[in-house]
């Protein structure tokens, strides 16, 4: 049976490629002929600001480059894919014969980014295959009642379809006559040795040290890393960006999804703003706190956090760092995460094989 994924796998993001990867495997490793559809839309290359990211590029012009090769050698290597596809008409033109589509991953619904408006995420260029949604994000639970009219409308003929947030199972399912239902992320659907292969058994650092991933500069973000470094006496490394965002011992630019997976796991400690570092720092039981991102897309951080009862690792000002000198206790929220992984895992197979 064949299985073709439209997601964002090829933009240089540590999340989107594992949740990529994590996906394709899955199905892989369970016998489908499954590949993601390789497309790359042109407003990729331009980002939110195009300026500020071509002076940035220029400026740090080797490291750039360094880290571009290893996410596209990652690419390359770990997520299966056909031809090139650069625009909705384009998608038109490929062979629908005994597939099914799959539509999933990092906010492929959420209208605050361009690809929310892309209507090749909402799979409107198949007709008459089964479409599935899976592991959906619509990033955010502010969506008018007109948008919602709107994006329901275009996924009504879909078969089965499974978000990543509950509050936006809440919100759509209203909307569509076909059942809605939470799914766990999908790099979740993979059991945690399969990233071993990718983490390696050497530490990129050897001194105990926190990581800081993907967070804004702020004095927030500077309190939060120094008082944790101090309290645990640790060493910060900073990966994110090519511009310095808090005091730091080690500042990365050049790092690729494989090695910030090797720093996420051995470190005693993470701090970021990032779905996905959030998310590893729970599969790999690492003790963690988060910052919020832009408001458009915080609801996926916290709807995570949410469901395993990890609210309190949100810092949202400066009282909240008390919280960072308790260890997590991962028994029971390791109990939770089989149960939900299991369940997601069971809906996807039974909508492709249904």
């Amino acid at each position: 049976m064949k299985i073709k994924i439209i997601t964002i796998h090829c933009i240089h993001n540590f999340g989107s490629v594992f949740q990529s990867y994590g996906l394709v495997k899955y199905l892989r490793n369970h016998g489908f002929d499954a590949e993601i559809i390789d497309y790359r839309p042109e407003y990729y290359k331009k980002g939110r600001n195009a300026i500020k990211r071509f002076l940035g590029i220029m400026l740090n012009y080797f490291s750039y480059y360094k880290q571009r090769k290893k996410y596209q050698t990652f690419i390359n290597i770990y997520l299966p894919k056909g031809k090139l596809y650069k625009s909705l008409h384009e998608l038109k033109s490929i062979q629908t014969d005994d597939t099914i589509f799959i539509a999933g991953g990092d906010q492929i619904w959420n209208t605050f980014h361009a690809c929310g408006r892309d209507d090749a995420y909402k799979l409107t260029f198949v007709k008459d295959c089964k479409k599935i949604a899976y592991g959906t994000s619509m990033g955010r639970n502010t969506f008018t009642e007109e948008e919602l009219n709107e994006l329901s409308d275009k996924i009504s003929d879909f078969f089965s379809i499974g978000l990543r947030e509950q509050s936006t199972v809440t919100m759509l399912q209203p909307y569509l006559k076909i059942p809605v239902y939470h799914a766990a992320d999908p790099v979740l659907l993979l059991d945690v040795c399969e990233y071993m292969q990718f983490i390696g058994e050497k530490r990129i650092i050897q001194e105990p040290y926190l990581v800081m991933y993907l967070a804004a500069k702020s004095d927030l973000l500077s309190k939060t890393v120094e008082y944790i470094a101090k309290k645990r006496g640790l060493k910060i490394v900073h990966v994110c960006g090519f511009k310095k965002k808090c005091k730091c011992d080690y500042f990365l630019k050049d790092i690729g999804p494989s090695e910030l997976l090797n720093l996420i796991y051995y470190s005693e400690f993470t701090v970021s703003a990032s779905f996905h570092a959030t998310l590893f720092s729970i599969i790999f039981h690492k003790n963690f706190c988060t910052l919020l991102p832009e408001a458009g897309t915080n609801t996926r951080i916290e709807d995570l956090l949410a469901y395993f009862q990890l609210s309190n690792r949100i810092i949202r000002d400066e009282k909240d760092l008390l919280i960072t000198d308790n260890q997590i206790n991962y028994s029971v929220i390791e109990n939770k995460k089989i149960q939900f992984v299991d369940r997601s895992q069971k809906e996807l197979l039974k909508a492709i094989k249904g």
